[in-house]
């Protein structure tokens, strides 16, 4: 990796201490934070940041952080990452700008800790997209007598999506427990940020409204190509194909925005309906136990995260 031309003056005075712990020779070397600190007159988090950034550089391969330090830089780390998503959410900066200063915090971020955002919040958004596509099937092979794709094919692919979402899912609980025990530590972006992480456990970074809302014209057309199918006009793959290019036109009006508490609310609605429909699916036999124990453990989780952290 290229280094910068000029260091910081953290980075020069820590680069130095090294050295002459190191006798000026190739190796390893251990060193005391709680030493440099006082020795340089350094805090520990522009410890950590120092230590970091030589890394990055080149200057120094980095063994093991103390475990304060790396927890305070890894703390930064993510907080930077939410500012950053936020103001994304806001549309105060450019996508390609916004993905490709993304990368570098999030390749930072998993220097520091092993499971750090398995997937992106985007790459969620897709998952997301598709497990409610297949339920959606589920529920209209339910309604005619000849099911474009078998019931146990449509469950597979669904607990597939929902085990491919799931470390995202646990990362994103993750981040919420650990904001709520450092509430009162944390800067004025709060709020902010814990709506954000909200968003992302439910939708990833997508728009938190249901796609009948946002394209409820859309949804017909997927209607059209479905009663075509039916009837001859469309074989299957072509089916397939057209309704790749609808749902494509569908993701683009749900443009990812900061939710306020009336969307959660109305969300939680939504989950609570859909709630009712899986049961109603089990219960006709449409779908089978398992699949209907998974997912209404996973909605009634997300209904009692939702309703226990916006106001009534």
């Amino acid at each position: 990796m290229q280094s910068r031309q000029t260091l910081t003056e953290d980075e020069r005075a820590l680069l130095t201490y090294l050295l002459k712990s190191g006798n000026y020779r190739l190796g390893s070397v251990t060193i005391s934070a709680s030493e440099v600190i006082d020795d340089l007159g350094l805090d520990r988090t522009r410890l950590a940041q120092a230590v970091y950034s030589l890394s990055t550089q080149g200057f120094v391969r980095l063994g093991k952080l103390p475990r304060d330090l790396g927890e305070g830089l890894l703390d930064q780390t993510l907080a930077g990452l939410d500012a950053l998503d936020i103001i994304y959410l806001e549309n105060s900066v450019a996508e390609p700008e916004y993905l490709s200063l993304r990368q570098a915090l999030t390749d930072k971020a998993k220097t520091l800790m092993e499971h750090a955002e398995p997937i992106s919040p985007l790459e969620a958004a897709q998952l997301f997209h598709r497990r409610d596509r297949v339920l959606a099937q589920i529920a209209q092979s339910a309604k005619t007598s000849k099911p474009l794709q078998p019931p146990e094919t449509l469950e597979s692919e669904l607990l597939s999506l929902r085990d491919r979402l799931l470390p995202f899912r646990k990362f994103i609980l993750w981040r919420i427990t650990e904001m709520e025990s450092k509430a009162a530590l944390v800067e004025s972006l709060y709020e902010k940020r814990m709506r954000m992480l909200l968003l992302f456990s439910q939708v990833g970074l997508s728009r938190l409204a249901p796609a009948g809302e946002v394209a409820p014209d859309l949804l017909q057309e997927m209607e059209v190509l479905k009663a075509r199918h039916l009837v001859g006009e469309l074989s299957e793959s072509d089916m397939r194909r057209d309704e790749d290019l609808v749902w494509e036109q569908i993701s683009r009006r749900m443009t990812p925005q900061l939710p306020s508490d009336e969307a959660f609310q109305r969300w939680t609605k939504n989950l609570e309906v859909r709630l009712d429909e899986i049961k109603s699916l089990r219960n006709r036999g449409t779908l089978g136990e398992h699949v209907f124990q998974v997912l209404s453990q996973d909605l009634s989780a997300d209904i009692a995260l939702l309703t226990s952290h916006i106001p009534a």
